[in-house]
């Protein structure tokens, strides 16, 4: 009779034990999803300032265009003392 409780407890043990791996395996599946959506945002986020650094680049030459434009103005007019 004691062997059969002994293995009614084991077998409860194990069952006890899958329950809490079949678990496990689901939140392990839920992180993964949510690491892959922190990598899609991490991408998109990354494109974005990409983009950003593109519109500055074009910004910063045009900038640079008029800055030459108005130093040759200042030059034709003679507002600038020359060194």
């Amino acid at each position: 009779m004691a062997e059969q409780e002994i293995l009614n407890f084991i077998g409860e043990q194990f069952r006890r034990s899958n329950g809490r791996f079949d678990k496990l395996e689901l939140d392990i599946g839920d992180l993964k999803t949510r690491l892959i959506v922190l990598k899609e945002g991490q991408a998109s986020m990354s494109a974005r300032i990409a983009t950003v650094e593109v519109g500055m680049a074009g910004i910063n030459k045009r900038m640079d265009r008029v800055e030459s434009r108005l130093d040759r103005i200042e030059r034709r007019l003679d507002l600038v003392e020359t060194i």
